[in-house]
């Protein structure tokens, strides 16, 4: 608590003792038409147009996630297609569903990237949260998501969706920002994020420090044999997320230090499990990219993540303690065969380790599990207006036989403005050790776990232009082998590991943003999905969501804006009504940044969250012993002020 105190105070201190100079970040130094027709990398690992890429992609810039706010990656996410924002009464703030793949309480069906790198740790495989609520916003220059198989490219978790997270690219200014934010519940934020840049080196690093008391938790909850008891807690968190990157020339080191701790209901959703979450994850990547002529390039990264988890810390049961080492080394080779033909190919190998066992771990024997893969994907224009899109990757999962996974596309431009991409890919996702080793009272291991597969086609008709852009796509996604908890028979209360079978999810989903004018953007989203399999296999996920924002720019000091996130009524479960039931919600939120005209560029900001207060909660997914548990609080209103120089 001292050390979330002393930064946040070196924050204030910041903010009043910084000498500033003119602001250069302001919407009216720039064209809303940047906002549009980016460049992504995500697809090919390299930089093309999102309507030339082979996925389905969006973009979140930099200037959105400022001017419709936000506190966390959480609230960006949630305003994405497809995506909702969710967490468990294990691992709050830990899921983004998305195209209603709720199947797990880890989020280990989407692969997160920072700068294209792989950020998993080692035993669970989807413990993402510490990213999501401690990632300083201020360092990302845009998010590219894909919605679909990434494993061509990406390997195990890339699943229904990849999510890589660009930090500000490097400038030839030397800047820092600092802010400081009180609001709702409790909370306290500070930020600061430095960019220093001399001819061939550049550095950026930013900090982000939150302690938030908690917002009045209330539920009932179930155990089969025990009493219903009732849960009256303060849900809130403490995070400390730390991000950097540092070039020269070829070489990049960039890294993400995360130190975390959650209030939660508990391994089981049960009163007498509620406690606290503790993690500390470091993430680093070194990497080295070598240019070979004008269209070649050769690239070598190792990549580490370490970890540390204390489940259930200060509650009435024993800790699970978790701790892991995972390291990824990759060689990549990309450049033109022909002026019609690219093509890249690469080797990974991931090593899964764990040297040590301590009096608390939950997973009682050291383990060091190889992973290797190889693959290629090659894009050929046998006209111009044509791309042909195929791909392939070899893997082998620990103690399993090589396996392939394919992609395979097409891309028409019909007109100059509009064209049809035509898109299908598989993915897997291999076991984790939680899910092979784990022997808790609650849950068990499967040693003998087979990786987990998804197929899915794309279909999408797509519109670009100066000023606009939309598109429609249908998908179909058909999952075999999923892994899956069960109740193990004759054992109340304890669930274990196993394979399945298969489940069909169908959707449409439509998108679009446009610049109206010199002052206006808006953006905005609508998915229907629908599980085919309905009656075997349950999925807790609303069939419907529309998202729409807009912003204003009123003049050079003032920016409103409006964003309306809408998720439909959850499927319901078999278990106790003893809660409130899961209903359609709106979250409305309202943003206002204003630049004081004054000489130091002092910008204020006002972000109102749930304006609307709805009641938000969800069906509970995990064990469905309860109907449903509160998700997120009512309105919460936050207040900033910044400093730039």
């Amino acid at each position: 608590m001292k050390f979330f105190k002393s930064i946040l105070l070196l924050t204030c201190l910041t903010l009043g003792s910084v000498a500033i100079a003119q602001d250069t970040d302001d919407l009216m130094d720039m064209s809303l038409d940047d906002l549009l027709n980016m460049e992504v990398t995500t697809a090919s690992k390299k930089a093309e147009k999102t309507s030339d890429a082979p996925g389905i992609i969006s973009t979140i810039t930099k200037e959105e996630i400022k001017y419709f706010g936000g506190n966390s990656l959480n609230d960006i996410l949630e305003r994405a297609t497809s995506v909702q924002s969710l967490g468990s009464n294990l691992f709050p703030h830990n899921l983004s569903v998305t195209r209603g793949d709720l199947r797990s309480l880890y989020d280990n069906h989407i692969l997160v990237l920072i700068n294209g790198r792989p950020i998993v740790e080692g035993v669970l495989g989807g413990l993402n949260s510490p990213v999501y609520t401690a990632f300083p916003l201020d360092m990302i220059d845009h998010i590219e998501i894909i919605r679909g198989p990434g494993s061509v490219l990406y390997g195990s978790n890339a699943f229904v969706g990849v999510i890589n997270i660009i930090t500000t690219k490097h400038e030839n200014t030397t800047s820092l920002k600092a802010s400081g934010t009180g609001g709702s519940f409790g909370s306290y934020r500070g930020n600061i994020t430095g960019i220093l840049a001399k001819k061939d080196v550049t550095a950026k690093v930013g900090v982000k420090v939150e302690n938030i008391s908690g917002w009045d938790y209330n539920a009932i909850t179930v155990k089969p044999g025990s009493p219903n008891l009732p849960v009256n807690m303060k849900y809130g968190q403490k995070n400390l997320g730390i991000a950097a990157d540092l070039g020269y020339k070829g070489l990049t080191l960039s890294g993400f230090y995360s130190k975390n701790v959650h209030d939660m209901l508990g391994i089981l959703p049960y009163a007498t499990y509620v406690g606290k979450n503790k993690y500390d994850i470091f993430f680093y990547n070194f990497g080295y990219t070598y240019q070979l002529g004008e269209t070649w390039s050769a690239a070598a990264n190792l990549t580490h993540t370490g970890s540390e988890l204390y489940l259930d810390d200060d509650a009435a049961i024993p800790v699970d303690h978790h701790s892991a080492s995972d390291y990824v080394g990759e060689v990549t080779l990309g450049g033109k065969v022909a002026d019609n033909l690219n093509l890249i190919v690469g080797g990974v190998v991931d090593s899964r380790n764990k040297n040590k066992v301590g009096a608390t771990d939950a997973i009682k024997d050291k383990y060091h599990q190889i992973q290797l893969s190889s693959y290629i994907q090659a894009d050929y224009r046998p006209i111009e207006k044509l791309k042909l899109i195929a791909g392939a990757q070899m893997n082998k999962p620990e103690k399993k036989d090589w396996d392939l996974v394919p992609r395979l596309g097409a891309i028409y431009n019909l007109t100059n403005e509009i064209g049809v991409k035509t898109l299908y890919a598989k993915a897997f996702r291999s076991p984790w050790p939680v899910e092979q080793l784990l022997v808790n009272p609650a849950v068990v291991g499967n040693p003998d776990l087979d990786p987990e597969k998804i197929g899915t086609l794309d279909i999408q008709l797509f519109y670009t232009s100066k000023k606009a852009e939309a598109s429609i796509t249908y998908y179909n996604s058909k999952y075999t082998n999923s892994i899956s908890r069960l109740p193990i028979p004759g054992k109340p209360g304890v669930v274990t590991y196993i394979n399945q079978g298969e489940l069909n999810m169908n959707g449409f989903e439509f998108e679009g943003k446009a610049s109206i004018s010199s002052n206006v953007f808006i953006t905005g989203s609508a998915t229907y999905q629908k599980n085919s399999d309905e009656e075997t296999v349950l999925v807790y996920i609303p069939s419907y969501m529309g998202k729409l924002g807009a912003f204003y720019n009123f003049n050079k000091y003032l920016t409103i804006g409006i964003f309306n996130t809408f998720f439909g009524k959850p499927k319901a479960n078999n278990g106790a009504a003893l809660n409130p039931a899961a209903n359609a919600v709106d979250l409305l939120s309202i943003n206002v940044n204003y630049k004081l005209p004054v000489s130091l560029p002092l910008e204020l900001n006002v972000y109102v969250k749930n304006l609307l207060n709805s009641d938000y909660n969800y069906t509970e997914f995990g064990r469905s012993w309860v109907n449903t548990l509160p998700v997120q609080p009512g309105t919460a209103i936050y207040a900033s002020v910044g400093l730039k120089f």
